[in-house]
């Protein structure tokens, strides 16, 4: 199962470093602004899910994303899954540590 969850941490972390030369933070202002209503609204959330549909390049890769496959429970995915949201809080200028924590794990074949 390729889930591309890692594609699609780079492909937003690129558009983030992007922001680094220009004058333009839109981008991360919206990363922010979803990851923090994200927390606030809390696990199973229709923003959490929101938030982490920028990271899913299919269904089978949400479904891992919000802890709705055969993951939950799992002690490194869950935490892959928190920096991955404790991630969306950076601004420009820590931005080169996004997903750092998440990438690798999150599209790990799990038996």
């Amino acid at each position: 199962m390729a889930l591309q969850i890692r594609e699609k941490i780079l492909e937003v972390k690129t558009k983030l470093l992007m922001e680094l030369i220009t004058e333009d933070n839109s981008f991360s202002n919206e990363i922010q602004e979803m990851g923090l209503k994200a927390i606030n609204a809390g696990p199973g959330s229709q923003e959490l899910r929101d938030y982490m549909q920028l990271y899913a390049a299919s269904p089978d890769a949400l479904a891992r994303l919000m802890a709705e496959d055969n993951t939950k429970g799992l002690p490194g995915m869950n935490r892959a899954r928190a920096y991955l949201l404790a991630d969306s809080t950076c601004g420009t200028e820590t931005v080169t540590n996004f997903g750092k924590n998440t990438s690798l794990l999150l599209d790990a074949v799990v038996p």
